[in-house]
């Protein structure tokens, strides 16, 4: 079963009642029970993600939003080749001033995926579909296992379909020609600049990602308000599983997070900083050692999650949270201490054993692999409350998972806290206004599971 309300309330009297009702039914009908009450919250959570993604003014909220990808790079090119006489100024307004156009053209763009009835009749298929153990191992999981096994189901089993929707979208749709404007004024601009690449990119991909996280946001959001009790119009069976009776135990790891500068949830760390290595020894596999970033008030940063999960084509995510010294589960992984590096402004970590498909991540033995992650910006998307974790690719290293100028550059600050060294664009916040904290309390904003293009 998953877990309920919160702790820090007492149980009314009907609530009470429910509780004993439910643990009176024998083991079978329990499961039963539990199994329509997942599918049911499930379908709730997509009917309501669905008509919230089908209005644009849910997309001018930060938290569903989608980012203008590449815009670390922009504003590089547009500062260095702004200093050009004569001809800098032109070229740099050419790269800058039509992203505001972009982000608007982006979220139009998501809003008439969501509008698409092969979105709704994917997802409705995906959970009628779910066996009656995935529903009670999800169950026991607790957490939102539900959302994030509908979310992963939806990128493995809807990616063709979406990716089809997408592609006749952006056929006629004004953000094509608004970014390939944009990607070629970059790159008569970044001509100009010895040493910077042109860029390529693959839109259609992009678009499809950033979809995703986003419908995995709003059905978290969903999800999380059943969890915490608020379950009216609800079917009997909801009712018993989530009117109360499930008293979550209270976690002891809390998530990292980006709050606002000044925010009592800051996290300040102990010095000295993790190591600083060169290209070469952050990706020799065999280099071993980093520090354990360590709070001032001696909570260390650890694995949140026992595997990584895949998001995108080629990319793997785990949140990260703060958690006592020694805390670490059964599995061995949940809790574990993570063993930073620093690679320019990217802080890297090795994690091994994961055992999760990924090509190359086992020995023959079938030991796991130490596999390069660096830490991570969910989405690329600068709002408070947004999840921090650890990502990392099948791709070349240094074009992905050490990728500068997006949301793995971060900051150190003198008083120990740490920022986002770039900031988005058009949310109004610079990239020190920003800095990691910790989720004290299960608010249904900000889904932790990052994108695959995470720019």
């Amino acid at each position: 079963m998953g877990a309920g309300a919160s702790a820090s309330r007492e149980l009314t009297e009907e609530e009470k009642a429910k509780l004993q009702e439910l643990k009176a039914m024998s083991p079978e009908a329990q499961q039963e029970l539990a199994v329509n009450a997942m599918r049911e919250v499930l379908q709730a959570s997509v009917v309501f993600a669905i008509t919230k993604g089908k209005v644009v003014e849910t997309w001018n909220d930060p938290s569903y939003a989608i980012p203008c990808p590449k815009i670390g790079d922009f504003q590089e090119v547009a500062e260095t080749v702004g200093k050009i006489p004569l001809v800098g100024s032109g070229l740099a307004s050419a790269v800058m001033s039509p992203v505001g156009n972009i982000l608007t053209a982006f979220n139009d763009c998501a809003c008439t995926v969501f509008a698409a009835p092969a979105l709704l009749e994917g997802l409705t298929a995906i959970i009628a579909n779910i066996d009656v153990l995935t529903a009670i191992q999800l169950g026991q999981q607790g957490g939102f296992a539900y959302s994030e096994y509908l979310i992963q189901s939806a990128a493995d089993q809807l990616s063709a379909t979406l990716t089809t929707i997408i592609g006749e979208i952006l056929k006629t749709h004004t953000l094509t020609t608004l970014w390939s404007g944009t990607i070629a004024a970059y790159n008569k601009a970044a001509s100009k600049i010895p040493g910077i690449e042109t860029l390529e990119f693959d839109l259609q991909d992009y678009v499809l990602a950033q979809t995703m996280a986003s419908l995995g946001a709003m059905v978290f959001e969903k999800e999380s308000s059943v969890r915490s009790g608020r379950v009216e119009g609800m079917s009997e069976a909801v009712q018993k599983v989530y009117g109360g009776g499930q008293i979550s135990v209270e976690e002891q790891i809390k998530p990292i997070i980006l709050v606002n500068k000044g925010d009592p949830r800051t996290i300040f760390f102990q010095q000295p900083w993790p190591t600083v290595l060169d290209r070469e020894h952050v990706l020799d596999p065999t280099t071993v050692g980093g520090t354990v970033l360590t709070t001032k008030g001696g909570l260390v940063v650890v694995q949140k999650w026992s595997r990584s999960k895949k998001v995108g084509g080629l990319s793997w995510w785990n949140q990260i949270g703060v958690g006592q010294p020694g805390q670490v589960a059964a599995d061995g992984c949940v809790g574990r201490p993570l063993h930073f590096n620093l690679y320019e402004k990217c802080f890297t970590t090795r994690v091994g054993g994961e055992g999760n498909g990924r090509p190359g991540s086992t020995n023959d033995d079938g030991t796991g692999i130490d596999q390069l992650f660096a830490m991570d910006l969910a989405n690329g998307r600068y709002f408070e409350g947004n999840g921090i974790g650890i990502m990392s690719s099948d791709t070349p290293a240094t074009k992905s998972t050490l990728r500068k100028n997006g949301g793995r550059d971060w900051t150190l600050n003198e008083d120990g806290s740490v920022s986002p060294a770039k900031s988005g664009f058009g949310f109004g916040s610079g990239a020190g206004d920003w800095v990691l904290g910790c989720k004290l309390v299960s608010d249904g904003k900000g889904f932790t599971v990052g994108g695959g293009k995470t720019y």
